[in-house]
């Protein structure tokens, strides 16, 4: 029986060693899907942040367009107002009473 013993342990062995390499082989495969994905995910989040970086640069230039914009409609308000007043006295002129 000591003859069978070893030949079995020996075919245990092998077969084990067969599934342990085929083990190792599913897992490398799995480690580099997961590194490409995690590749992917990297260059994705760098391009969110690249385009978050441009929209917080465009909003800051829009606010500053309508700044300027909401400037220039008191400037032109202002101007309408004192026109506004100029009618006004020039109406209320009676040369007559002169």
């Amino acid at each position: 029986m000591g003859l069978f013993d070893g030949i079995e342990k020996l075919i245990n062995e092998h077969g084990s060693s067969v599934i342990l390499r085929e083990r190792l082989s599913l897992a490398a495969e799995q480690y580099a899907a997961l590194e490409k994905k995690l590749a992917e995910s990297e260059l994705r989040a760098k391009e969110s942040e690249l385009r978050a970086k441009n929209l917080e640069t465009e909003n800051e230039r829009l606010r500053l367009d309508l700044r300027k914009a909401e400037e220039k409609i008191r400037n032109l308000e202002d101007m309408l107002d004192s026109r506004s007043e100029e009618v006004v006295i020039d109406s209320q002129f009676d040369p007559s009473k002169f």
